[in-house]
């Protein structure tokens, strides 16, 4: 199990859409890319950011899991206007706290999508 966390575009879906928006992104043909390319600047900037800190376990800038020594393993997903993060509940706290800053440092949304579905607007 993992706990998830949903960074996206603000203006491309309100709070009260956000559960079946993020189905259709997730469920879609291109909403599961592994390449941050697919996704505007600013969450390309907001994973430039976060994946210092969390390394991702997939996509072109993976790391081997021996080299995360006690960092949670993270995997990123991107669409054309959000990242996905999944890492494990063991750093979820440390996770959530470091996107919701960064992802204000960017001017993008933060969801707590394994908690309550809680939404951080910049």
């Amino acid at each position: 199990m993992s706990y998830d966390i949903l960074v996206f575009t603000p203006s491309a879906v309100s709070d009260d859409g956000l559960s079946a928006w993020l189905t259709e992104q997730v469920e879609g043909v291109d909403g599961n890319s592994c390449d941050p390319a697919v996704t505007t600047p600013a969450l390309r900037a907001f994973y430039e950011d976060m994946h210092q800190i969390f390394p991702p376990v997939n996509g072109p800038d993976r790391v081997d899991e021996e080299v995360l020594g006690d960092l949670p393993a993270t995997d990123y997903s991107f669409g054309p206007n959000h990242v996905y993060v999944s890492v494990s509940w063991d750093g979820a706290a440390r996770a959530v706290a470091t996107a919701e800053t960064i992802a204000l440092r960017h001017a993008v949304a933060v969801s707590r999508v394994s908690e309550d579905g809680s939404v951080l607007r910049p």
